[in-house]
């Protein structure tokens, strides 16, 4: 698929190639953000998800580096907007980073552990065995308007895009599956991040004006669910804040609910049946517990909520949410003040059917499902209750389901 995004993301990587490197870039990919509408902390038990795509891309352009054997990728979102510059010879510093010692200002979890990493997965699929292969040394500018740390996958929104533009530069096709596992591994095995294939699924897979039904067995197990059109929209929340505990807590969550797997006796929590769940309870402990009894049932409203989607049963579909949000603030415990004040102040106005938290919790961002014509109140009573409550004002804005990843059409052709 190729397409011309409209996105602040596209004007900026464009701008910052010409400004950076003097001359037009070759060719070009982008890659959304995502929002999880329901099944939180499931995509690592097992279960169903449904995220979708977001009107927000990371933009990744380049052309080839002629003469010389380093890449030159400059990130204009890094070091809080001032950009920055890494180069690195392909695959030499590649393989150092694999096998001794990491090259100079690389660290895991730093935006190079993500170029990195895809870099070695996506090139070595490419033919490139260090070197040898067709992915050649590039000079890339990355852009993105996926908000930063606000549980919208902006990692993801990033390995894929490359990824795309890595194989571009190589000219083979990588199957979407194939896709998704790469950029996974890269993050994974360069950026150290134990995630789910959840977010580079939607990243890759996603349709416009469609949420994706996922199940979380097997990569690729997905089916289109449509999403309301003008009626009503999704409305994210970010309220500004992560706090410091999420990662450890996250690391927490995963190892209770994978000792509650073991001690059910199936390889996948969301596989208990939740109406044996209560018989159980004196083999697990209160924590093993609560985080079960969460991932079973969000598992359930997710399949139900995309049921209701389909019958356009928006009522239900936020009654879900909320219900969802209850259960990941009192059973899996990974909400926090900031979410719960957006939360209840957007659940307050007429015409807001659903609110919950999503993403990884401890900050980051809410959803909404409203009515069109109530979006405006909406941004100004939650912009009201938030700053009353934590002195500070969240960003607030609509979106609908956009598409996943796809080359960019960088000239009109006559």
């Amino acid at each position: 698929m190729t397409s011309v995004p409209s996105s602040s993301a596209f004007e900026r990587a464009l701008c910052g190639f010409r400004a950076h490197f003097g001359h037009e870039p070759s060719f070009g990919a982008r890659a959304p953000g995502r929002v999880n509408l329901i099944g939180e902390h499931i995509d690592y038990n097992g279960g169903f998800v449904l995220p979708m795509a977001i009107e927000c891309d990371c933009v990744c352009m380049a052309t080839e580096a002629r003469g010389r054997k380093k890449s030159r990728i400059i990130a204009l979102e890094a070091a809080g907007g001032k950009g920055e510059e890494w180069s690195f010879d392909t695959f030499r510093d590649l393989y150092e980073l694999w096998n001794v010692e990491p090259p100079e200002g690389f660290r895991p979890g730093s935006w190079q552990s993500y170029v990195a990493g895809v870099f070695k997965f996506v090139g070595e699929r490419c033919g490139t065995p260090f070197g040898e292969g067709r992915v050649p040394a590039l000079d890339v500018v990355i852009a993105s308007d996926v908000p930063l740390g606000g549980g919208l996958s902006s990692s993801a929104s990033l390995e894929v895009a490359l990824g795309k533009l890595i194989a571009l530069s190589a000219r083979v096709d990588v199957a979407a599956v194939e896709m998704v596992q790469l950029c996974q591994q890269a993050e994974h095995e360069f950026a150290r991040v134990p995630c789910g294939a959840m977010d580079q699924e939607i990243a890759v897979l996603a349709s416009e004006g469609h949420a994706v039904l996922l199940d979380c067995h097997g990569i690729g197990l997905a089916r289109l669910v449509p999403m309301p059109s003008t009626d009503h929209t999704i409305v994210i929340m970010d309220t500004g804040v992560k706090h410091a505990l999420g990662a450890s807590e996250y690391s927490s969550r995963r190892s209770t609910c994978a000792a509650a797997a073991v001690k059910l006796g199936v390889r996948w929590l969301c596989d208990f049946d939740v109406r044996d769940l209560a018989a159980k309870r004196d083999i697990l402990s209160g924590d093993e517990y609560r985080c079960a009894r969460h991932a079973i049932m969000e598992s359930a409203r997710t399949l139900e909520g995309a049921r209701a989607l389909e019958q356009r049963d928006f009522a239900l579909f936020g009654e879900l949410m909320n219900a969802s949000h209850n259960s990941l603030r009192d059973d899996f415990r990974v909400s926090c003040a900031e979410l719960d004040t957006v939360v209840e102040a957007a659940r307050a106005i007429p015409g807001v059917l659903g609110a919950r938290m999503t993403g990884g919790g401890f900050g980051g961002c809410a959803i909404a499902l409203a009515r069109a014509d109530v979006l405006e109140r909406l941004c100004e009573e939650v912009t009201r209750a938030y700053r009353v409550a934590h002195g500070r004002v969240p960003m607030i804005f609509a979106t609908r389901a956009g598409a996943g990843a796809s080359k960019l059409m960088l000239k009109v052709e006559e």
